[in-house]
Parts: structure tokens; sequence; C-alpha cells
């Protein structure tokens, strides 16, 4: 309570404190597991109620089994928000890599881009890629950093490993194998200049363009930014009601010609 005191008046004042600022949850929202048949990686379906009505929020990975996006496809609501930086082409003016979209559906994979069904519907919940730009650079990024965050990921290993593994079976497991290995790992949490700007200033975006779109119900995001943006919306008054997963890879026992204790060796380090 803070008094004022002036002659003649005496105020009273009872200050409420301001809520502390939110802090990034620096978290990559993957499950790897382990069964009897396969290693699996799965990625969160997350159901929110909120002051406005029902919210999903789906964690997402950019190359994933076909079916996979099938799965997600099946869920969406009418408007759908989405992380995209805007300087990318719009959905009709989007040309796909074919070597690569070649290389992964002769293993049964697809890139995200391609996999979702997004059209005219869909609104970009995103910075642009000026402003993510700026934002780094304002948070201390040198070149070789904003590079590194602002770069086109590159596909071409991508493609060579899927090209050099078709036709052969166990060589193809091999390969799937890897890439499961390469999605489970998690963003080092030390990464300041990423989860702070990458992740939490993109996040606050997609929920400033949410508020601007009350008709929403889908937002969807990659795997890193989906712990954060469930505390965010659980701080404007959203509850969390269920959690589904869903299986982005699968790589079975059989296919790779070794016994699940082999493969749990080897995947180990990403187990704990």
């Amino acid at each position: 309570m803070t008094v004022l005191v002036g002659w003649p008046l005496v105020v009273a004042c009872i200050c409420t404190p301001a809520p502390p600022p939110h802090e990034t949850v620096r978290m990559t929202s993957t499950r790897l597991r382990i069964d009897d048949q396969a290693a699996l990686i799965e990625t969160p379906v997350i159901q929110l109620l909120g002051p406005e009505g029902p919210l999903t929020v789906m964690g997402t990975l950019h190359v994933a089994e076909a079916t996979y996006y099938d799965a997600l496809n099946r869920h969406l609501k009418p408007i759908v928000l989405f992380e995209g930086l805007a300087s990318e082409p719009a959905p009709e003016e989007a040309t796909a890599d074919v070597p690569f979209v070649d290389a992964l559906s002769a293993h049964g994979l697809a890139a995200q881009d391609l996999g979702l069904d997004r059209d005219e519907r869909w609104v970009r919940a995103d910075m642009s890629v000026t402003e993510l730009e700026h934002a780094l650079r304002a948070a201390g990024a040198n070149d070789e950093v904003v590079q590194d965050f602002m770069g086109t990921s590159d596909r071409s290993a991508l493609t060579r490993l899927f090209t050099a593994t078709q036709g052969d079976a166990r060589r193809s497991a091999v390969a799937r194998l890897t890439l499961l290995e390469s999605l489970a790992i998690p963003m080092d949490p030390a990464m300041d200049l990423y989860w702070e700007v990458v992740v939490g200033q993109r996040n606050a975006v997609a929920l400033n363009t949410l508020a601007e779109q009350p008709g929403a119900q889908t937002l969807i995001y990659g795997v890193d930014h989906v712990a954060d943006l469930t505390a965010r919306l659980e701080r404007q008054g959203f509850k969390v009601e269920t959690t589904r997963w869903e299986t982005a890879l699968r790589v079975a026992y059989a296919d790779l010609q070794l016994g699940r204790v082999q493969v749990e060796q080897r995947l180990t380090p990403l187990l704990q």
C-alpha cells in the first residue's frame, strides 16, 4: 500500500503488482519412443479451451511420413494460423524442389510445405524476414548467426541420402533412422538468441495474430515453439484439455534387420 499525504488530503492507494514478464519456455516438443516393433518420433496436438472458445495447437516437423501430414490434415479447423516467414511464396506461387520431393516420396516421406493442405483460409501468423533479421541484430547477432538462423534450409544432404538409398529396403530403413535421430535432437536451451528471438518473439507475433482472428481454431507451428506458445496461452486464460501425440516417423526393427536392443543402444543418448 502506498500512502500519499498532502495538506489537507490523505490518499491511500492499493497497488496491484504487475505480472512478471513472460520467460520463453525453452523446450522442443517431440517424443521419442521405443516399442516392441519400432522406434518412433511423435509430435503433440494440444486441445485448449479459451475465453473465446476452443483452439488446437499442432506442433509439426518439416519432414516426416506422408501419412503424418494426412493425419494432421484431418484435424484442421476452418481458419488456420501458421508459421512461415513472410517472404516465402504464397501457396499458389510455391514451387517444389522436385529432386527433394521425389527422393522423399520414394521412402514414404513428404515435406511439410507440400504435405499440409494449405488454402485461402490459412492466415500467416509470423514475422517477416526483415523483421526477424532486425530483431536478431538488435539482440546482438553477428552476420554468421543471422545467416544460420535466416538461411534457407539446406535440403541437398537429405536429397542425396534418400536418392542413394532408393530400392534397398534395409538401406532405406537406415536412412529413415538417421532422419529420426536428427529430428529427435533438441535445440540447446542455452542458445539465447534462438529461444528469445527466433522462438519467443515470433510466438508473440503468432498470438497477436490470433487475437486479430477471433474465428481461428487451429495454430500450426514447429515443435520448438509449442511449449512456449502453450505457456503464453495459459497466461491468457486458456486451459489445456487434452494432448494427443501423432507419429511423425516410424522405423521398424525388421526393416533395419536389427533387434530392439541394438536400436535402443543407438538411440540411448536421445532417450534420456
